[in-house]
């Protein structure tokens, strides 16, 4: 039996180098392993821009940062990181979501 696979793609239809959800995953993952010390140390409170895993820039704002990555990447291409904070779980209503 053939494996379905669908593809993201952002709303100006270009195709999403991962889906949303596994962009979050790994740029999280790429903080926590390589980035989160050197950051904590140099950036506390302020805000990581990533994609595909690498930490693209810091901004003071979320909202900068947040708009920035929909210029650049488009939606669900990449993930806010608020150095210095954990990320808050939203367990079985975030499944939902």
């Amino acid at each position: 039996m053939a494996e379905a696979r669908t593809e993201a793609r952002t709303e100006g239809g270009e195709a999403m180098s991962e889906p949303p959800e596994s962009q979050a995953r790994s740029n999280y993952e790429a903080y926590m392993a390589r980035h989160r010390e050197e950051l904590e140390r140099e950036h506390s409170g302020r805000v990581a821009l990533m994609h595909n895993g690498e930490v693209e820039a810091i901004y003071n704002d979320e909202q900068d940062a947040y708009q920035i990555g929909v210029e650049k990447h488009g939606l669900g291409n990449f993930s806010l990181q608020v150095i210095g904070e954990e990320p808050v779980s939203l367990g079985f209503i975030g499944a939902l979501l």
